[in-house]
């Protein structure tokens, strides 16, 4: 358990080959690019062109989204395409049909809305027997339809003006009817009736014949719509249905190339050469440049990873199969220097052992153990090797203390029968032990923690670090 060894790479070549450079140190899985023209006083100077295939990608990923494809890791081995027009061309393929579906659902649905919207307006008024486009197109008299509060209808007769009131439906809170004002004083008696807080219902210019008529038409309407979009709704279903396998293998590749593409910022260009470098494990070095072999102007040059002052080898950490899980922990307050120590073996051990203690209980370490093994597929083998392991030390200290579910004694008679008379460890009945074992576990925490100070100290050759920085 250590850090990996790393190898400075410098790789120079033809500009023309320089994307297919690119597309194999992606798939070599190994190689940690870096900026290649970040010296000032380098002839070479990094590229600066703008992606491509940024529009191709958003445009793919926001017809999937329409189309209600979820987009995921696919295979895209054997897909032909490479070019931005290529993918430009699949999205018109799919996006033009659904385009025109699209317009026509999002028409259905806004009518369907309007013609709902009239149905609830219209609904109050039935009984009225006067034709609505017979109203509103009297010349000397304005018709107003609405709702107003049930209080304020007594409160109308005292208005000496030249209006009358038709209600229809009488509710708990509103009266729903209309007034009819000549047309030189509808200014003034429609303020006066929206000091009474009378809503006006707008009835829509397509609606004809009386209340009854209306309804009926409208709800003829929009069932007649809503079929309509139920078929709209089935034809995007099997065009999403017949777009998802080439899409979904498309918007794989193209997110590669993208990806790819989006490296050539960190390569430097002289006239038609271009230079590029960054680390790889040294044990992959055999590997990385088989896969370069093939191309003509492409060389591959290995150094030592403090050759170029400019940039630091990055960390990775190496771990054996029991302490490999509690990487995520290392990771996530940061990885040691390159040339420091790699403390995953420590954090193992005492975290595991810490764990065990406080939580030394073998029915629940148990269903630790078992909740980590269900939850592989969905948390992922790092997650769940950790929990495992956490259950499994569990489990052991439980056994240790006696405890099952809390249970203290319930594993007494199992330690008299096999003749251990010092299990299990009555902890909590001795306070003594807890505490000179809580300082003890602290002591030695530390003790080990300036010793390796020390050792690494020693080993980079910082005297100042091992000897007074502890």
């Amino acid at each position: 358990m250590a850090i990996e060894k790393m190898s400075l790479v410098n790789i120079a070549g033809l500009m023309d080959e320089l994307d297919a450079t690119l597309k194999r140190c992606c798939e070599s899985g190994c190689f940690h690019i870096e900026p290649a023209g970040n010296s000032p006083d380098s002839a070479m100077k990094p590229l600066s062109e703008k992606n491509e295939y940024d529009r191709p990608l958003k445009e793919l990923a926001q017809l999937s989204a329409q189309l209600g494809i979820t987009l995921k890791e696919t295979d895209f081995t054997d897909c032909d395409l490479s070019a931005s027009q290529d993918f430009n061309s699949l999205f018109e393929k799919y996006n033009t049909p659904f385009s025109e579906l699209n317009t026509k659902r999002l028409e259905l649905t806004q009518r369907i809305s309007e013609l709902g919207g009239a149905v609830r307006q219209i609904d109050h008024l039935k009984g009225m027997h006067s034709d609505f486009q017979q109203l509103f197109s009297m010349k000397y008299v304005s018709v107003r339809i609405g709702k107003l509060p049930v209080d304020n209808l007594p409160k109308l007769d005292y208005y000496d003006e030249n209006f009358f009131f038709v209600p229809f439906e009488t509710g708990k809170s509103f009266c729903w009817g209309m007034y009819f004002v000549p047309e030189r004083d509808k200014q003034r008696v429609d303020d006066i009736f929206h000091s009474m807080y009378f809503e006006r219902i707008r009835i829509p210019s397509y609606v004809s014949g009386d209340a009854d008529e209306a309804l009926e038409k409208l709800k003829q309407t929009i069932d007649a719509d809503t079929v309509e979009n139920a078929k709209i709704n089935e034809q995007i279903n099997e065009l999403a249905a017949k777009a998802e396998p080439e899409l979904q293998k498309a918007f794989s590749k193209l997110r590669f190339i993208h990806d790819t593409f989006d490296l050539r910022r960190n390569a430097a260009a002289l006239n038609d050469k271009f230079y590029l470098k960054g680390f790889i494990p040294e044990k992959e070095k055999d590997r990385f440049g088989k896969l370069f072999e093939d191309m003509r102007s492409v060389s591959v040059v290995y150094l030592p990873p403090d050759a170029d002052a400019s940039c630091e080898p990055p960390t990775v950490l190496k771990n054996n199969f029991l302490t490999r899980p509690f990487t995520m922990l290392v990771e996530m307050y940061g990885l040691p220097e390159y040339k420091g120590y790699n403390p995953t073996a420590f954090v193992a051990i005492t975290y595991t052992l810490l764990f065990g203690i406080m939580f030394g209980d073998l029915g629940q370490g148990l269903l630790i153990v078992l909740g980590g093994l269900a939850l592989k597929k969905k948390l992922g083998a790092k997650i769940s090797g950790l929990v495992t392991r956490l259950g499994i030390s569990s489990m052991i200290f439980g056994t240790l203390y006696g405890s099952f579910f809390g249970y203290e004694e319930l594993l007494d008679p199992v330690f008299e029968n096999i003749g251990l008379d010092f299990l299990p460890l009555k902890v909590f009945k001795q306070t003594n032990f807890i505490l000179i074992t809580a300082v003890a576990i602290g002591v030695a925490l530390i003790v080990i923690s300036m010793i390796l100070n020390i050792y690494i100290g020693f080993k980079n050759k910082d005297y100042e670090k091992s000897h007074f920085r502890l």
